[in-house]
């Protein structure tokens, strides 16, 4: 589940340690965004914020705005010490005061983009970064189209800042806003976010985060009234990022334009070998004695550097293979893990796969037409796709 706003739990940073965060015109020292981008690339002790917002109550209008209710699949930040140099990269930007205000991250399936999403939303939260997050969800009537998106946003919005909620609520309080809840997304946008948040933020020199995961599981008209509305929001009101995942989708260029040009991570074009780093180490950790005994206290086993270098080698710089293995060699209804891996191992060598991987088989359908591929026919295309993205 992608993490939702919410407001700030801790009390209000000393001034003298908030001082180190910013400058006189508000804007982050760079020691300041070095102390941010390193707790957003690998969390130690949380930086002091200064003026965290306390909590607040919303009014009974903005309580019934129409929202998507929280997704319910569970999700869990980039193991520690993976992912380490682009959520820094990204921390960087979100963070920095010129450039590009859209961040696009782009990737195949099963290359970890709703992971890398759900890590920047919560490590932003604890920083009171996050102003909104959504993600979209082909299986949720609620969730795969923008009905309910900018009101969501609108929603979260209120919550993360009781400004905000006072300017939204007062248009609620209007025939216009009123009836706006109920019109296409591009007159939602209008109605509860330009209008009555555009003086707000207009001296707001920290940014406002809005992280939008999968969008490519929203309807295809959909789609371009998000990317058109996410542009627009960015264009009129500079405070605002946002940073948006989606599978590779170049029919959606055009519907970016100009306005705030967006900066864009191909997660297929991170180095092999680093990419092949973070599943060995997320391998190790899951495959060592401490944690196999955790299933199993009775066994002794744990997974050896060989069979490590053999999962790291079939996961394909996939974390979605790297994790169902895992899955696999644990499954507490075999009770073997020694057993599963050389079964794991043997279905590797044969071109198989012996768990599902439906997320990619999805992903081949949408890219290559629906055909059934043999696991090595995947992999090749797979492959083939990541050469020629380069």
């Amino acid at each position: 589940m992608l993490l939702e706003a919410s407001t700030a739990e801790a009390a209000m940073a000393q001034d003298t340690n908030a001082a180190v965060m910013h400058g006189l015109d508000g804007q982050f020292t760079d020691v300041g965004r070095n102390l941010i981008c390193d707790y957003i690339a690998n969390p130690t002790v949380l930086p002091d914020i200064k003026n965290k917002p306390r909590r607040h109550v919303l009014t009974q209008l903005t309580m019934i705005l129409p929202r998507a209710e929280a997704d319910q699949r569970t999700s869990e930040p980039c193991f520690e010490g993976t992912r380490v140099a682009l959520l820094r990269e990204m921390a960087h930007w979100v963070t920095s005061p010129d450039g590009s205000r859209m961040c696009v991250l782009s990737g195949l399936a099963g290359t970890g983009k709703s992971t890398v999403a759900y890590t920047i939303a919560s490590r932003a939260a604890d920083l009171d970064l996050l102003g909104a997050s959504f993600m979209f969800s082909r299986d949720d009537a609620d969730r795969n189209n923008a009905k309910k998106f900018f009101t969501t946003i609108a929603y979260q919005l209120c919550v993360y800042n009781e400004t905000f909620a006072k300017a939204i609520g007062d248009v609620l309080n209007t025939e216009y806003g009123s009836a706006s809840t109920t019109k296409d997304p591009q007159e939602q946008l209008q109605a509860l976010i330009l209008q009555p948040l555009r003086s707000i933020v207009q001296s707001r020199v920290r940014p406002i985060l809005i992280v939008v995961d999968a969008l490519d599981e929203c309807n295809e008209d959909d789609e371009r009234a998000v990317v058109k509305g996410l542009s627009q929001l960015i264009w009129e009101l500079p405070s605002f990022k946002v940073i948006l995942t989606t599978r590779p989708q170049p029919s959606l260029d055009p519907f970016f334009g100009s306005r705030g040009s967006r900066k864009t991570f191909h997660l297929q074009d991170i180095d092999d070998k680093v990419v092949d780093g973070d599943i060995q180490l997320y391998l190790e950790h899951y495959l060592s004695l401490l944690q196999v005994q955790k299933r199993y206290p009775k066994r002794q086993w744990c997974a050896s550097d060989r069979e490590i270098e053999s999962l790291v080698r079939a996961s394909r710089r996939l974390f979605i293979i790297a994790s169902r293995a895992v899955r696999y060699i644990l499954d507490e209804s075999a009770s073997d893990p020694a057993v599963q891996m050389q079964k794991l191992l043997h279905a590797f060598t044969q071109g198989r796969m012996p768990f599902d991987l439906d997320e990619i088989q999805r992903d081949f359908d949408m890219n290559f037409g629906r055909v059934v591929f043999g696991w090595g026919t995947i992999l090749g295309i797979l492959m083939a796709t990541m050469v020629h993205q380069r």
